[in-house]
């Protein structure tokens, strides 16, 4: 008796373990196929943040050298 519940029960455990597995592919594909559609989205919003940071790393070096010129240079050529 114990053999045939033992046998038994090993036939569910690989049902379940099959259904497990099939769900956890099926999860996989659909992370995937998320993954598929986003990521021109997210490559183009670090091109985004790259072109933006690059614009304003090249304000605040033309910020500072007007600085420079005007207020450090004059009181250099003034004194």
């Amino acid at each position: 008796m114990t053999k045939i519940a033992d046998a038994l029960l090993g036939r569910r455990q690989n049902r379940t373990n099959k259904q497990e597995y099939h769900k956890a592919t099926f999860i996989k594909r659909q992370v995937d196929i998320k993954r598929r559609e986003y990521s021109p989205i997210i490559i183009q919003d670090l091109n985004d943040f790259f072109v933006h940071s690059q614009n304003f790393i090249f304000a605040s070096k033309k910020f500072s050298y007007h600085l420079f010129l005007q207020l450090i240079l004059s009181n250099i050529v003034l004194s």
